[in-house]
């Protein structure tokens, strides 16, 4: 499982901050660390699936653009993060060392019901007719979102957006909401809102797993297939009294051809994958079409009959062969 946390300071915690420094060239950026180290508590089969802090020691962690890692699972192990990332999510930490030899400890959480990503398209409608400014906002993505909290916009100094709408609304994707502020001083320009919002996802897995899964693929383009003839065709007499069958050979689709006769009743082959399912890694990239060409008497006088039609096969184990005709 690869994954990118990304850092998230709550929308209420900034405005404080902002209050703090009201100038309007104050801005906030991300401390440098001279080292970092990221702990996660995930579930472990050699402990009976319970949650073990795990060091993940190949882990990139900066504080501006987050953490990139991997995690190597186990079927059962993903299933249960799966389940996790639902609820309260996994939870670990980061321990760095900033500069000046101090210290910091700062939460980690991987969850699926609360993100830093944004989910919103954002449309800025302007002033109402009551003196309101209004947002539309848009659910994009394909899991319901609930409107947990709307906190006060800081526009510019001494110029605040105060929400007038109700939180617990939940918008199914696509759907929108408009978003009603007053403003303070009610005289001051306002050329732009960005909200400042507290959600939460509802994932929809079915629509969401395909997304975020890989599917390795086929590790190789060919499968095996075993090709077999049952003896009895080549030891009974044909009912014209003409020469016994002594061999059949077997096209494939693919190119490859194999003959078989009484004293080799079967052959193990491979058979090559049409280049466009293999390359989909569709479910169907081993099916084949097979012909077979019988011959009749010894090397002597042989006689060799028309191709079959095109037969259709399917998947890896045996193909069991009739003559054509037959």
């Amino acid at each position: 499982m690869s994954y990118r946390a990304l850092p998230y300071l709550d929308p209420g915690v900034l405005d404080l901050m902002r209050a703090q420094a009201p100038s309007a060239s104050a801005r906030f950026i991300a401390l440098v660390t001279e080292s970092s180290k990221l702990s996660l508590r995930l579930p472990q089969d050699e402990a009976g699936g319970s949650l073990q802090t795990v060091a993940e020691t190949g882990a990139t962690v900066t504080f501006d653009q987050g953490i990139v890692d991997s995690v190597e699972l186990s079927a059962t192990e993903l299933q249960q993060i799966i389940a996790f990332f639902q609820t309260n999510g996994l939870d670990g930490d980061v321990e760095a060392t900033l500069l000046g030899n101090t210290s910091a400890n700062v939460p980690v959480i991987l969850s699926l019901k609360e993100t830093a990503g944004t989910v919103f398209d954002r449309t800025f409608k302007g002033q109402t007719a009551d003196g309101l400014y209004r947002v539309s906002v848009r659910n994009r993505i394909e899991s319901r979102v609930s409107i947990d909290s709307l906190y006060r916009v800081t526009i510019g100094p001494g110029i605040f957006a105060l929400p007038q709408t109700t939180a617990g609304v939940q918008l199914d994707p696509g759907a929108t909401v408009d978003l009603d502020y007053r403003v303070t001083p009610a005289s001051a320009e306002v050329p732009d809102l960005i909200p400042a919002l507290g959600v939460s996802v509802q994932a929809n897995l079915a629509a969401l797993l395909p997304q975020l899964m890989v599917n390795q693929g086929y590790r190789a383009d060919t499968f095996p297939v075993t090709v077999q003839i049952e003896s009895e065709f080549f030891t009974s007499v044909p009912p014209d009294g003409g020469p016994k069958l002594s061999a059949v050979e077997v096209d494939f689709d693919c190119g490859v051809s194999v003959t078989l006769d009484a004293q080799n009743l079967a052959k193990a082959i491979h058979l090559r994958m049409p280049l466009l399912p293999w390359l989909l890694n569709d479910r169907n990239a081993k099916q084949y079409q097979y012909r077979v060409t019988n011959t009749f008497g010894t090397s002597d006088s042989a006689h060799v009959s028309n191709p079959s039609d095109w037969q259709h096969g399917e998947g890896e184990g045996t193909l069991q062969i009739t003559p054509a005709g037959a």
